[in-house]
Order: structure tokens, then C-alpha cells, then sequence
């Protein structure tokens, strides 16, 4: 694939929401963003029920949480974060005894934010085939919590490559950078950090480039994980698995050109 160096002439913005009342209007202001700005918009809103009978939803949430627990432990040993015996306890403790609680309690909400979560990563590697199938160069990945604070194409510009590397860039990212991954972080500029591996804050918005979708969409890991994980705690072990074989670099800016809207207060989550 050629590449292009102006993102605006090939690049696709994906909405990925669930018609939620709550952000219908930023929804809508992320649509006059892109119109305004000549970006092309394609929306993934599609969802089955959320609703689950029986014991099946015991055993698809205790699966899930498995996976979850793999896919966190593995990627703090991969970001050298590492654990001591006390974390992991404690840990898997408190994920347990929610997990039971919510049996006991016959809590339906619990169960029902397993699913939301599993759909929204189900939504999030739609996406990324689709991006695919369009053989679009650059991909921005939205939430509809994803508040536009700014053009962000001329940031890209200065950072993407030509050259065929595996490109990821959070645009909205939610934790704080001065405690996220020190270690093997570089300092770009003044406003963006860099690392040799990928690495997500939060998947609030993010930009990936053709070939990294492309190795996300091969990868047999898509089997194990697909509609289980977090999209973020998918992304990671994703980016653990690829990363031996192909240079992967990620962006994050100290003021991103997003805001993740659902962790500064400005919209609800449904995480709550």
C-alpha cells in the first residue's frame, strides 16, 4: 500500500456508539466537526440484546473475567509494571467477590455492563475490518464520549510515516501520562510522548494506521478475545502479541485534540 502524507485525503472517522440518549448531542456535534472539516464519517451502532438468560450468563461473565485477568496480568509484565503476590491477590479478590455478590444478589445491571463491555470491543474490531475491507491509510476509532476540542490532522501530519510502520496515536486519553508508563517513555515535544510498543491509555479515540490493522485483524488472538475483553485490554494484548515480530510506535499527547468526556465529568459512562 502507498501511503499518503495528508490525512485528510485518506483517512475515515468511526463513530462507535449505541444511539444513547445521553450523547446524542455530542454525537451530533462529532457530525458537524467532521462535516465542517471534510472528514469522512462511518457509524458502527449495530447491537444485539444485552439482555442474557440462565446460567449462560453466569458462565459467559465468569469467562470473561478470566481472559480479563490473563490480559491484565500479561500486559503489566509487558509494560514492566510489575505486581507483587499482595496485588494479584488482592486483585482477583475484589473482581470475585463482585462476580459473586452480583450471583447472590441476582444483580441484572452487573451482567448487563459484562455485556455492554464485550459489545462495545465486538463494535471496536468491526470496525477495524471494515477499515480494512475500505483499504483506508489512516483510521480514527471514536466513542460517542469523545468531545472535539480541536482540528487534530495537522498534529498527525507531523507524526505519522511513509514508511510502513505499525502507527498508533491516543487522541483523547483519560489517565494521566505522569504516572502512565514512565519508564519507557521518550519525550517527542512538548506535547507528545512516545513508545516503541503499543500502548493504550483509554480507547475513548485513537488513530491506527493501515498496517497495524492489518496485523490486528490477522492475529489468531482475535479467536480467544474477540467480545470477552475490554477493548483497551484488548488493544494491549493485541499490541503484546505483535509487537516481537513488527516496530510498533505510539503517540500520546499531554493535551490531546479530545476530550474523554465519560472520565472528566462532562458525560455520563455506563460504566456508572
Amino acid at each position: 500500500m502507498t501511503f499518503t502524507k495528508n490525512i485528510q485525503e485518506s483517512s475515515a472517522l468511526f463513530l462507535i456508539h449505541y444511539n444513547s440518549e445521553s450523547h446524542a448531542f455530542n454525537r451530533e456535534l462529532i457530525r458537524q466537526y467532521c462535516y465542517k472539516h471534510n472528514l469522512s464519517l462511518i457509524e458502527i451502532s449495530w447491537q444485539p440484546s444485552l439482555n442474557q438468560s440462565g446460567i449462560v450468563k453466569y458462565i459467559t461473565c465468569l469467562v470473561r473475567i478470566l481472559i480479563n485477568l490473563y490480559i491484565n496480568f500479561s500486559y503489566a509484565k509487558y509494560t514492566n509494571n510489575h505486581l507483587r503476590v499482595i496485588d494479584y491477590i488482592r486483585i482477583i479478590y475484589n473482581i470475585f467477590f463482585k462476580y459473586l455478590k452480583a450471583i447472590f444478589l441476582n444483580d441484572k445491571e452487573y451482567f448487563i455492563k459484562s455485556n455492554i463491555s464485550a459489545i462495545i470491543t465486538e463494535k471496536h474490531i468491526l470496525a477495524w475490518r471494515t477499515a480494512l475491507e475500505l483499504g483506508i491509510d489512516y483510521a480514527v476509532f471514536l466513542e460517542d464520549d469523545a468531545i472535539p476540542k480541536r482540528l487534530f490532522t495537522s498534529e498527525i501530519n507531523e507524526l505519522i510515516s511513509d514508511r510502513g510502520n505499525c502507527t498508533y496515536i491516543d487522541l483523547a486519553g483519560g489517565f494521566d501520562l505522569k504516572n502512565f508508563h514512565k519508564k519507557e517513555s521518550q519525550r517527542l515535544s512538548s506535547n507528545v510522548v512516545v513508545y516503541e510498543k503499543l500502548i493504550t491509555n483509554t480507547a475513548c479515540a485513537y488513530l491506527m494506521n493501515y498496517p497495524l490493522i492489518e496485523k490486528l485483524c490477522a492475529i489468531k488472538l482475535n479467536q480467544i478475545f474477540n467480545y470477552h475483553g475490554p477493548i483497551d485490554f484488548c488493544l494491549n494484548s493485541y499490541g503484546k502479541a505483535i509487537s516481537n515480530e513488527n516496530l510498533i510506535i505510539s503517540y500520546h499527547f499531554i493535551d490531546p485534540p479530545f476530550e474523554h468526556g465519560s472520565m472528566t465529568g462532562k458525560l455520563n459512562s455506563w460504566q456508572k
